[in-house]
């Protein structure tokens, strides 16, 4: 298993390194990021999400459908009620930085980087199990994750959270409900496993591309004590708490990998919309994603044996 997520870990970095290069060398710039990226997010993760659910749930399968949006909205927050208690042990007084502080403790890198890992151990039924799963992330990521930044109000909340990924989930979970497989052509959903699968590569160098010319700030030590605090603190009391819950193996194993993921690229724009530092949570995002090639596999080696 520690082979996998080290193979996996390295895989990404691979993707990010095409990304960067990609943006030195000219070929991306930050326009043709922009744009797409909303082509993956909005045409290419909805046919990733209906292939993985449709193929691989069941309508018996209810348990799953109520658990993992709770473990979710559950996962932030936990990591928003640390981040208030561990605020104190940051150095910088800056209000903004502080914010950001939180918010990155509240959210984490909960959309593609555990896609990867996930389907090296667990293939695409565990992906599944993470698109059922995001429909709580989503809801605290939104509320909770944004409102900590001190610009959150639930008209926009709920405009953000209903996109095109989210509407094709539920109608995704309508469909195995309602039994209604059978009624979908074969080469369909293989054309839309092939256009999904796409979309994570896609993603990952459009993320590396992103980080190019960010540079870490001087407030290094913050941007430690925020690593250790992501990577290992959060995860240590989270994993605890999972291990105690009457939930199966399976559901266990997603939300591990969940909670053990780096600080997300997206915090770099969210802070820049809504407030906080956005050179903080940058260099957040680099130190902790080099960080978490050391502690995943480390983590995942302890607690999935």
């Amino acid at each position: 298993m520690t082979y996998q997520i080290i193979s996996a870990i390295l895989e990404i970095f691979a993707m990010f390194a095409v990304g960067w290069l990609s943006r030195h060398w000219r070929y991306l710039t930050q326009d043709t990021i922009a744009n797409w990226s909303r082509f993956v997010l909005d045409i290419m993760m909805p046919f990733l999400i209906l292939h993985t659910i449709v193929g691989h749930f069941h309508a018996n399968q209810w348990v799953e459908f109520w658990v993992l949006p709770v473990l979710g909205l559950g996962i932030i927050v936990l990591g928003t009620l640390m981040g208030l208690m561990l605020k104190s042990g940051m150095k910088s007084q800056d209000p903004q930085i502080r914010k950001t502080f939180l918010h990155l403790c509240a959210t984490n890198n909960f959309a593609f980087l555990p896609i990867i890992i996930l389907q090296n151990l667990w293939g695409d039924s565990a992906v599944a199990m993470l698109f059922i799963l995001h429909l709580g992330t989503l809801v605290g990521f939104w509320s909770i994750g944004v409102g900590v930044l001190g610009e959150f109000n639930w008209k926009a909340a709920g405009k953000n959270m209903l996109t095109p990924s989210l509407i094709t989930l539920i109608v995704a979970i309508v469909i195995v409900f309602l039994d209604l497989q059978r009624w979908i052509p074969s080469i369909f959903l293989k054309i839309s496993g092939e256009i999904g699968d796409a979309s994570v590569p896609l993603i990952l160098i459009l993320i590396g591309a992103s980080l190019y010319q960010i540079k870490i700030r001087d407030d290094l030590r913050d941007l430690i004590y925020m690593t250790v605090v992501r990577l290992i603190l959060i995860p240590l009391v989270t994993i605890g708490i999972l291990r105690i819950l009457p939930i199966s193996r399976e559901i266990y194993n997603v939300a591990t990998i969940l909670a053990l993921m780096p600080v997300a690229s997206t915090s770099v724009i969210l802070t820049h919309r809504y407030g906080g530092a956005p050179g903080f949570a940058a260099g957040a995002n680099i130190v902790s994603t080099l960080c978490s090639i050391v502690t995943i596999p480390l983590w995942s080696a302890w607690v999935l044996k």
